[in-house]
């Protein structure tokens, strides 16, 4: 199927995810002409925090009644709440599922909800087809749509030094963020730029803190060199300074032609 059948009036599509940005929901959304909204708790307190963002999506999807009805997957209870909306507005769900949605073990427990939500999802969105055939195996239908094109506003952001590496990353337990960092150690005379919620390296490297001193605040890329921290810069000030660094690498799937004149080491 083509998910643009979802609904023939393209402002009736909303895409929730429950985090305060992703670039995956955002280029999805734009791509497909859906009201994007992203939903944060704003702490967090284990499976407690999903209480309010619950009822924030609830009322917001009563309150637009949309016809379809996309949800970044995990968290699996987001796409429980848009089946149930579904069940009473006649409307449809599309999960976009990340790869944490199938191998993480924050989740992997609630195995049998999974399974619910994606044989009564239209379809489950993934970025490969290994992902696909999970879904399939599932008895989900699956579509595999890769990154898509997103511009993204244009920030000022200078570099330091003569070269500069721009790793973008989120620290996940799947990318070499450690072997990213052992380099910097490395090559004192390179400036390199971290994206991602440092904290969550902090927390799953305790050494990272103590060998590079990371000290940005969440959710904000920090700039790192051998072993010094330089300030913080916004969120979205990631994709200019990928512009002006003199090489990039990736941890996560992001396309070049995201980064338009953006030098990418993939």
């Amino acid at each position: 199927m083509r998910i643009s059948r979802l609904s023939t009036k393209p402002d009736k599509r909303i895409f929730i995810s429950w985090v305060k940005h992703t670039t995956r929901s955002a280029s999805f959304a734009q791509a497909f002409g859906a009201e994007c909204h992203f939903i944060d708790s704003g702490f967090s307190l284990g499976l407690l925090k999903y209480f309010p963002r619950g009822w924030r999506t609830l009322r917001l999807m009563w309150s637009r009644q949309p016809a379809a009805v996309i949800c970044m997957n995990p968290p699996y209870f987001l796409g429980l709440l848009a089946w149930v909306y579904c069940l009473f507005h006649e409307a449809q769900f599309v999960l976009d599922s990340h790869t944490a949605a199938f191998d993480s073990d924050n989740w992997s427990w609630m195995g049998p909800l999974h399974r619910f939500i994606i044989r009564r999802a239209v379809c489950t969105t993934v970025t490969n087809r290994d992902l696909a055939e999970q879904v399939e195996r599932q008895g989900g239908r699956a579509v595999v749509l890769s990154d898509i094109p997103y511009r993204m506003p244009e920030g000022s952001f200078q570099v330091e030094g003569d070269f500069s590496v721009c790793f973008v990353c989120n620290y996940a337990e799947d990318e070499p963020v450690l072997e990213v960092f052992a380099a910097a150690q490395e090559l004192p005379d390179v400036h390199f730029y971290v994206s991602g919620d440092t904290r969550k390296a902090q927390i799953r490297w305790p050494s990272l803190r103590r060998k590079n001193r990371i000290t940005s605040p969440r959710n904000t890329p920090a700039t790192i060199s051998a072993a010094t921290a330089a300030p913080a810069i916004a969120p979205l000030l990631t994709v200019e300074l990928v512009r002006k660094s003199t090489a990039a690498c990736r941890a996560l799937s992001i396309c070049s032609s995201v980064i338009p004149n953006g030098p990418v080491a993939r």
